[in-house]
C-alpha cells in the first residue's frame, strides 16, 4: 500500500493498522516483535520529513487514538488529536 505524508514523500506498508484503543495498539505491536515486522508509527500525516512514512513492514496509525478532554489549566490529548481541533476546543 502507498503512504504519503504532507511533503509528498512516498513510502510502502505491507499492511496498515489502525487500532481503536490503546490496548489494541500494544497487542498490535506484541505480534509484530514476536514476527520481527518492522512498524513505523504515523500520526496525522501531516509531517514533512517522512517520519511517518514506511518503507516496508508494517504501519501503525494513531489517528483513531483522538482522546480530547480540556479541564480546568490542562487537556489530556490523545496522539491521533489534530492540532487544530485542540485549539478549537481551548477556551478562549
Amino acid at each position: 500500500m502507498l503512504v504519503e505524508d504532507a511533503s509528498g514523500f512516498r513510502g510502502e506498508a505491507d499492511k496498515i493498522v489502525t487500532p481503536v484503543s490503546e490496548e489494541c495498539a500494544i497487542a498490535f505491536l506484541r505480534r509484530a516483535s514476536e514476527t520481527a515486522t518492522p512498524v513505523t508509527i504515523a500520526g496525522a500525516g501531516t509531517g514533512v520529513t517522512g517520519g511517518g512514512v514506511p518503507q516496508s513492514g508494517a504501519l501503525l496509525s494513531l489517528a483513531k487514538l483522538n482522546r480530547l478532554e480540556i479541564r480546568q489549566g490542562s487537556a489530556i490529548v490523545g496522539p491521533g488529536v489534530v492540532l487544530a481541533d485542540l485549539h478549537a476546543a481551548a477556551p478562549g
